[in-house]
């Protein structure tokens, strides 16, 4: 009898192969099945063969419901309302001697003269405005979807109240520097949108009444077909593991190729991916205080488990970014009930190359 087989064998295939083969022909029909899938496997990258990858994502229970951790979620449980942030324009100054306007942009000083501004010349602006006017016309510029155009107009009325009210500035002078206020104004509304952020991301995952798990309902799938890399690997080390054909967006060499190559060797590794940073929708990514944390790897482990690796360099393993995001994926984890692991990995950490940290991350208690 003769079988051709063409693609991978599944157990199924397997069990009937091996039924239908005489007795002493079963050990060289299951070497045969052996050495074909590994062929297999090497001609095909995981996602081609149709491994499933699945990561559990964080999710916070908010008004009684389950919901993943998002910028949105975050925003809404930090019940962000502009008027808790009062608008500080102390920094700005007007020059009645050298016509000069002074504000601080940015954290910056900005001295800006009228007639070096086109959106200062005088001409291009009515003769005559009120306050009211004025307002108006900053809610135009500044308006944020998050935030009702009544609310808006109290705060912006707010802080032009408080200018006018200065004895070296007036209402004409205002209008004139309208362009210079609208742009504060709206840094001023970024800066409280982050703090609001900070302290929402704060209340919802480490609040005393905080309750924070992973979910496999929200669970995040590497799309087989979708990997949209910017620039392919080219290196000459041979990844097996990699779950798309080629890493996208690794250098062929440094401290992070090395980690992906100790990743790639791991015997307890099934399959990894290079996890692309800012690819939303094809990246798997963790809420911080301020925007989206994108973990260099991400693994699945032969037991079924994941490991995700945030590489950090010497000299950035201890900043605030880096405090944060190992607090972050160490909540992840202790909330997946043993699925999920997290390491952010160094070029030595307490003793240990690379290797031994992955072999320390997984390891069974």
């Amino acid at each position: 009898m003769v079988v051709e087989v063409r693609g991978n064998i599944a157990a199924a295939e397997e069990n009937a192969l091996l039924a239908a083969a005489p007795a002493p022909a079963r050990a060289e029909v299951q070497r045969k099945i052996a050495e074909h899938r590994a062929a297999f496997e090497r001609q095909f990258s995981p996602s081609q063969r149709g491994v499933v990858f699945t990561v559990p994502q964080l999710c916070a229970e908010y008004q009684g419901e389950l919901a993943l951790v998002d910028e949105e979620l975050v925003i809404e449980a930090a019940e962000w309302n502009l008027l808790d942030y009062p608008a500080d324009l102390s920094r700005f100054e007007y020059d009645d001697a050298s016509k000069t306007f002074e504000l601080d942009i940015e954290g910056n000083k900005v001295v800006i003269h009228p007639k070096d501004a086109e959106q200062l010349d005088l001409n291009l602006l009515p003769t005559e405005q009120t306050d009211v006017d004025l307002v108006r016309w900053l809610d135009k510029q500044v308006r944020q979807p998050d935030v009702s155009q009544q609310t808006m107009t109290v705060w912006i009325l707010q802080a032009v109240t408080g200018l006018i009210k200065r004895p070296n500035l007036s209402l004409s002078i205002l209008v004139r520097a309208k362009f210079i206020l609208a742009r504060k104004l709206g840094e001023l509304i970024a800066q409280a949108r982050k703090d609001a952020k900070k302290r929402g991301w704060q209340q919802l995952l480490f609040g005393a009444e905080a309750k924070v798990q992973t979910s496999e309902e929200f669970a995040f799938r590497f799309k087989p077909d979708d990997y949209p890399m910017n620039w392919p690997y080219t290196g000459g080390w041979d990844f097996q593991k990699h779950y798309y054909q080629k890493p996208g967006e690794l250098e062929p060499k440094g401290e992070e190729f090395n980690c992906a190559v100790e990743l790639d060797r791991h015997s307890a590794v099934k399959t990894w991916v290079r996890n692309l940073a800012k690819k939303e929708d094809a990246s798997f990514s963790l809420q911080t205080s301020t925007d989206l944390f994108y973990p260099d790897f991400v693994a699945q482990l032969h037991d079924g488990r994941v490991l995700v690796v945030e590489y950090k360099g010497n000299a950035y393993a201890t900043n605030d970014d880096s405090v944060e995001k190992r607090k972050l994926g160490k909540l992840w984890a202790d909330r997946s009930g043993g699925k999920a692991l997290f390491l952010m990995a160094e070029k030595v950490k307490d003793g240990m190359n690379v290797a031994q940290q992955i072999s320390a991350a997984v390891a069974l208690p």
